[in-house]
């Protein structure tokens, strides 16, 4: 049985990935900053470094020097996913709704899945879930560049999403990318990385991925979504959709546009579109749970 050893400088999402995978029934060792290179033994297959870990970090010394391999929690994670469906949702918003909403969707129809959410909060859940069982992994493209341990590789380009989903498009100066020029070529060669038949989710409202969805390859289909609504309520939303109109409890219109990329998703990963919108109305948007 494989030994993994996970660099946490105390952050509960190294802490969710030791707990998911002592869940699946690997041995997990876990270091704090007052306990650095102890846990590392000759019996350590792969060191396990978060984002942003220097390649001189005591722990990352020792395991070299040992012959153990050193891995990003990014580079991880598109490992024990290769052979899965991957989703990858890049530019999310915080507090954003959609990977909570096609969890709750999923399951409340029993389909398994597999989770990486680096960023999103789940108030019901945890935010890194692995198994064999799954055939579905929904993971984040954070907005930061990934650093794994010596070569700085951005994130999206080691997940190889089948599906890739963008719900905005919006650079920020003084984050990872320097310019709108670079922001926009990380995203052309991320849409690049799209496995062949995969999809492209988009917003159709920003016209920046309007034109970045004319430029997939032929066996990638781009896929816009449109929020529509007919009146808002506080603390309700009467939607428009193909099935009629429908109730939900929310009245942020980022919200009411993250419903619209979730039933996408939901819909390539086999979910009905009617059987989407007749579970949206149960979900609550500021809990994430039944309402």
């Amino acid at each position: 049985m494989k030994k993994f050893h996970i660099i946490s400088r105390r952050e509960p999402l190294m802490r969710e990935l030791a707990s998911a995978l002592k869940k699946k029934g690997y041995l997990v060792t876990f270091s704090s900053d007052s306990d650095q290179t102890g846990a590392i033994d000759k019996d350590t297959d792969t060191v396990i470094a978060p984002v942003g870990m220097d390649y001189d970090h005591p722990e990352v010394t020792v395991a070299k020097r040992i012959g153990a391999e050193v891995v990003s929690f990014t580079e991880f994670i598109a490992r024990q996913t290769k052979n899965k469906t991957r989703v990858v949702i890049r530019e999310n918003r915080p507090y954003g709704q959609i990977l909570p909403l096609v969890c709750f969707v999923l399951k409340r129809r029993n389909i398994l899945y597999d989770l990486a959410a680096t960023d999103v909060a789940f108030p019901s859940e945890p935010r890194i879930s692995l198994s064999y069982d799954a055939r579905i992994a929904l993971l984040e493209g954070e907005r930061k560049l990934e650093s794994p341990v010596e070569d700085k590789i951005p994130v999206g380009y080691l997940y190889n999403p089948h599906i890739l989903v963008m719900p905005r498009f919006q650079w920020v100066k003084g984050e990872a990318f320097e310019t709108p020029t670079a922001f926009l070529n990380f995203h052309k060669k991320l849409i690049a990385q799209i496995e062949r038949d995969g999809k492209f989710i988009y917003n159709a409202a920003y016209p920046v991925l309007r034109e970045l969805s004319d430029a997939v390859r032929e066996d990638v289909t781009a896929l816009p979504y449109t929020p529509q609504h007919v009146s808002i309520t506080y603390p309700e939303t009467e939607l428009e959709t193909r099935y009629g109109k429908i109730t939900v409890k929310a009245a942020d219109e980022e919200d009411i546009a993250d419903i619209f990329a979730a039933e996408s998703i939901c819909r390539q990963l086999g979910v009905k579109g009617s059987d989407f919108f007749s579970l949206v109305g149960e979900y609550s948007f500021k809990t994430g749970k039944p309402c």
